[in-house]
Order: structure tokens, then C-alpha cells, then sequence
């Protein structure tokens, strides 16, 4: 996999609406992410799936890498709405409720950015129409989670690897909701100068160090927040017809979704 885990290279600055983009920087700085000696690599960038807010990424994926394999990760819609909210949260770029934070659903941009991401098969089709369907394969989060060595054997077999491959840390849980942190102030003041995305531009050697003091300081645990059920409501109308095509195309029922 490359390092950093998200690249977001087949995303043209001049066509998002996501503030990231390195498509300008050219293949050979896409090239330089991988280990030349790999049978095969990958990356994992959730932003290529925002359509309407970025747009072109299937097309230029399938230009450059047209025998592309793509694993496209979906959740329970609502409940992955939530998770970014909560992200972004942490990352304080969201000071306000999640209620207000959808107050504009269906009407707005902003609101809709939360959206988007969980149109999966607004997402999914667009790719389709740019590799065979033999090429791209559905996981669930939940069945990665609750049954992960078939999964992930299944996932291997779709990339043509040793299916039976295994390792201890295929055990191991990232990005847990209760492991989060709201940032602290001098976290928030860094953020709002852009020193944090400089930051991220320093070698890792520096940025690990500073990123054990910032979460050594004072930080109080990110509680999950509880959408009202109006605003549930609202999410389950928009939300419904899109998720009844991801079940249609897929023939799967996704059964422990709340919608």
C-alpha cells in the first residue's frame, strides 16, 4: 500500500469542491508512493467517491490504470454520516451539532457534503461506467468486521493474491469512535493558520513526535452524537431510493442497515 494511505491523486484541484487534488504532480509522483518491487499496489482514498464534488476521478484512474481492480468500502449510510461528522469534529473543522450541521440537507451544499459520500451507488455507477463490473468489488464494513478472515480472503481472491494469506494485525482496529478526541486549543489555533496542513508535509520522523505531544495534552473524549429522529427521518428520504439500487445491483440486503 502506499504511504500516506491516502493519496488522492486522481483528483484535479480544478474540479473539486474538496480541498485536496494532486493530479497536477504527475505520474511519476504517483509512481514514488509505491515500492517498485510489489506484485501489486494500492492505495485507499475516500475522496474519490464525493461526486458531484469531485468529478472526472473514475476517468482518470481508468486512463492511466484501465486494468485497475477497485474494493469500494460501504457502511450503514446513516451511521457513516455520523463517523465524518465526528471526524471532522476531531479535526476541528465542525463546531457545531450534528443537527445543525444538517439543518440544510436537501436544500444546501454544505449539508450535502455529509451526504454524498453515503450515495453509494450514486458513487459506485459512476465508476462502472469507466471499468467492468468484474473489476470492482462491494464490501461491507460490517461484514469486515464481524467476519474478517472470510472477507478479507474474499477480497485477496477478487486481487488475484493467496487468498489464505494472514497476519496478527489483521486483528488490530483503526479510527475507533471512542478512541477519538476533540482537539485542543492550540490544536484548533494551528488548524485555523493552515499550520496543520504544512505540518502534514514534514518527514514522518518529525510529524510522529509532535503528534504525541499534541495528544498528550488535555483532551477530552469525542462522544458519539444522537441524531434526532426528525433529522433520521429526513436522512432515511434521501438516502432510501439510492440505497435500494446499491441492494438491487448487488443482490445483497445489507440487512443490519438502519434503512
Amino acid at each position: 500500500m502506499s504511504h500516506p494511505k491516502e493519496l488522492d491523486f486522481f483528483i484535479d484541484p480544478a474540479e473539486t469542491l474538496v480541498p485536496s487534488g494532486n493530479w497536477p504532480r504527475g505520474v511519476a509522483w504517483y509512481e514514488s508512493h509505491f515500492r517498485s518491487d510489489a506484485a501489486i499496489r494500492g492505495e485507499a482514498s475516500p475522496n474519490y467517491t464525493v461526486y458531484p464534488f469531485t468529478r472526472g476521478v473514475p476517468e482518470r484512474a481508468a486512463s492511466l490504470v484501465p486494468g485497475a481492480r477497485i474494493v469500494y468500502m460501504v457502511r450503514d449510510p446513516i451511521d457513516r454520516i455520523v463517523s465524518q461528522y465526528l471526524h471532522r469534529f476531531g479535526e476541528g473543522k465542525e463546531r457545531r451539532s450534528l443537527d445543525e450541521a444538517l439543518a440544510d440537507i436537501g436544500r444546501a451544499e454544505p449539508a450535502m457534503s455529509l451526504v454524498y459520500r453515503s450515495m453509494y451507488f450514486m458513487q459506485l455507477e459512476r465508476w462502472l461506467a469507466c471499468f467492468p463490473a468484474r473489476n470492482v468489488l462491494v464490501v461491507a464494513q460490517e461484514e469486515l468486521l464481524g467476519n474478517r478472515v472470510e472477507t478479507l480472503r474474499r477480497v485477496f481472491a477478487f486481487l488475484g493474491i493467496d487468498e489464505t494469506f494472514h497476519h496478527e494485525r489483521f486483528a488490530a482496529l483503526s479510527n475507533v469512535s471512542r478512541e477519538k478526541r476533540a482537539p485542543t486549543r492550540l490544536e484548533a489555533w494551528l488548524r485555523q493558520r493552515r499550520a496543520a496542513s504544512t505540518a502534514r508535509r514534514l518527514p514522518r520522523v518529525v510529524r510522529a513526535p509532535g503528534r504525541r505531544v499534541l495528544n498528550a495534552l488535555n483532551r477530552d473524549p469525542l462522544h458519539r452524537p444522537v441524531l434526532s429522529e426528525a433529522r433520521r427521518d429526513e436522512l432515511r428520504t434521501l438516502l432510501q431510493e439510492d440505497t435500494d439500487r446499491l441492494r438491487a445491483y448487488t443482490g445483497r440486503s445489507f440487512s443490519s442497515w438502519s434503512l
